[in-house]
């Protein structure tokens, strides 16, 4: 990675857990018109930041699944360190798994729970829908409720999930990571497709070694489980842009 410290509000040594920002959930806004920050910097949009509660043990080597490539340098004022960047320079380069999916709210079960929005991660084929599990969204700004009240369809909501950090305790098992869409056309019509991505939130997800489900046979099981497990060794590390 690129000498240095500061970028956009965030520290290089430890820019993994950086990215890991997140809007409190009554704080979030429509996304500024003009240009304030590349949308992986908490910069590009209003409202109060947060980050996950996280454990140094959980910033291993072996823990973070992503590789950040290069940072940018191009500072809008050379003498201003810790100044904004310029847009046509502002993109962080990785190398990671991205599993694609669609977006979706979830009715609140409860009056003191608020509906939360969700991601349904596809497999590693397209037979597989969903069939990695349902991760929590939060989002950056109002834009995917504001996409889906124009077109009243979520099932159009296709996301990028970027894994940056995983970690297991025992029997449970958790993993961080960036929500992404396509930035810039491509040959390929596909939403999945392409090498420059924008941020449009973080997502977490987690899971345990439960036992067998009702009606589910043990290979079922373990199956299933593997597959919660190791969701992300199924695809194959690309390397993309996000601005």
């Amino acid at each position: 990675m690129d000498d240095g410290v500061y970028v956009a509000g965030l520290w290089k040594p430890s820019i993994h857990a950086g990215l890991l920002w997140h809007i409190e959930r009554d704080g979030v806004v429509a996304r500024p018109t003009a240009f304030q920050g590349p949308s992986w910097s908490w910069t590009s949009v209003n409202g109060l930041g947060e980050y996950p509660y996280f454990s140094w043990d959980k910033w291993t080597l072996e823990n973070i699944r992503a590789e950040i490539i290069s940072c940018p340098k191009g500072l809008v004022d050379g003498r201003a360190p810790f100044g904004a960047l310029r847009p046509d320079s502002a993109r962080i380069k990785t190398r990671g798994r991205l599993a694609p999916g669609v977006w979706m709210k979830t009715k609140s079960t409860s009056l003191l729970d608020k509906a939360k929005k969700m991601v349904a991660f596809f497999g590693s084929n397209d037979s597989e829908f969903g069939g990695v599990g349902m991760a929590t969204i939060f989002c950056d700004t109002t834009e995917l409720d504001e996409e889906e009240a124009a077109t009243g369809d979520n099932t159009k909501n296709t996301v990028i999930a970027l894994e940056i950090q995983r970690s297991r305790h025992g029997a449970s098992w958790s993993c961080h990571g960036l929500v992404l869409r396509r930035a810039e056309s491509s040959e390929s019509d596909s939403p999945y497709q392409g090498t420059v991505f924008s941020r449009v939130g973080v997502f977490e997800f987690t899971t345990n070694r439960q036992g067998q489900r009702d009606g589910e046979s043990e290979a079922d099981w373990e199956k299933r489980i593997d597959r919660e497990f190791n969701w992300s060794t199924k695809f194959v590390p690309r390397e993309i842009e996000i601005i």
